[in-house]
């Protein structure tokens, strides 16, 4: 039983005109394959690499040029991946299989030609072509899903680091948000407490927050002029604090906070006056004026106290500032410096 052949099936005949080769091409023809032909010249490489066939049928002749053909033939990039068959005649004892498959071949036809037994061989070779075809087919295909799966992991990749920037970035100012904010927080307060454990209390083990409202702002939405200050305001205080580890964020609508891990209390009251003056200078050129309130409060974490108490105290001094009428900066314990 042999598969009906493909409409693109090509057999190629190699060898000059004979009745072993005449007879071959009748055969394939009422079978339905396609069938091309070409002698043992140099063009007929040049032929086969056009034409691309299927299947080589290579006529033996009593002469090592047969063998040498056919590994000539596998030698050739375009070629190689070919099957050949030497066709023979049973009569010649000077061909030999085992040399033919040395140099290449598949298998041979012998002649006088048995019809099923010739037909068979040829489409067992041209099942695994077809085969090899649709082996290589879905490798092409593997090959561009794993390139689309690339794509799509890089893309996913750049999806998740905008989502996470996102999500500890807050959009208008582009300083780290609240959310951000408590988890850097909780993160420095147990690594200054390790800290004091080795190096008890010291400046080395102080944290230090300011927390900042801008006076006089919408209690709703900001409007677009506010907004525009809310971003300049933004950058005068991220540009004062300028080690790595100090953390700038918006804190609420109108509220930042600037942590300072290893900061004591005249550390913080030094950046703190930096960003008051900073301010300052803002207005200089400003026919309106903003005005900000501070709230600064310094602890030395320990594993007695809740991280809770640091925001308590700095936001204890920021109500202070605010309600004496803002521009103001206060410290807890109490004390109004500016």
């Amino acid at each position: 039983m042999y598969n009906q052949p493909m409409l693109s099936e090509i057999i190629f005949l190699i060898g000059n005109p004979c009745d072993q080769l005449n007879i071959l091409s009748a055969l394939l023809t009422e079978y339905g394959y396609q069938v091309r032909s070409g002698n043992y010249e140099q063009q007929t490489i040049n032929l086969l690499e056009s034409i691309n066939p299927d299947l080589i049928l290579l006529h033996y002749t009593q002469n090592p040029h047969s063998y040498s053909l056919c590994s000539d033939l596998k030698a050739q990039a375009l070629i190689k991946e070919i099957p050949i068959l030497f066709v023979t005649d049973s009569q010649d004892s000077s061909f030999d299989p085992i040399q033919g498959f040395h140099v290449g071949a598949s298998d041979y036809l012998s002649y006088p030609f048995r019809r099923e037994e010739i037909m068979t061989r040829i489409e067992h070779q041209l099942t695994i072509v077809r085969l090899r075809k649709q082996l290589n087919e879905k490798n092409h295909q593997l090959q561009q899903a794993i390139q689309t799966c690339y794509r799509l992991n890089d893309a996913l990749k750049q999806a998740n680091h905008q989502l996470e920037e996102v999500s500890i970035v807050d959009r208008l100012t582009q300083l780290a948000n609240r959310r951000y904010f408590k988890t850097y927080f909780l993160q420095e307060w147990r690594r200054c407490t390790r800290e004091r454990i080795l190096w008890g209390d010291s400046s080395q083990t102080s944290l230090s927050l300011i927390v900042i409202r801008i006076d006089r702002f919408s209690p709703n939405k900001l409007n677009l002029q506010e907004e525009a200050d809310l971003q300049k305001v933004a950058r005068i205080i991220a540009s004062v604090t300028k080690r790595p580890a100090d953390l700038v964020c918006r804190y609420s609508k109108i509220q930042l906070a600037v942590l300072l891990p290893q900061t004591d209390e005249y550390g913080v009251l030094q950046v703190a006056k930096e960003i008051y003056k900073g301010i300052k200078k803002f207005n200089e050129n400003l026919t309106y004026k903003r005005t900000i309130s501070l709230g600064v409060a310094t602890e030395i974490p320990s594993q007695t106290i809740s991280p809770d108490i640091l925001l308590k105290r700095a936001f204890q001094a920021l109500q202070r500032a605010v309600e004496k009428g803002g521009d103001r900066l206060v410290t807890e314990p109490s004390e109004e410096i500016i």
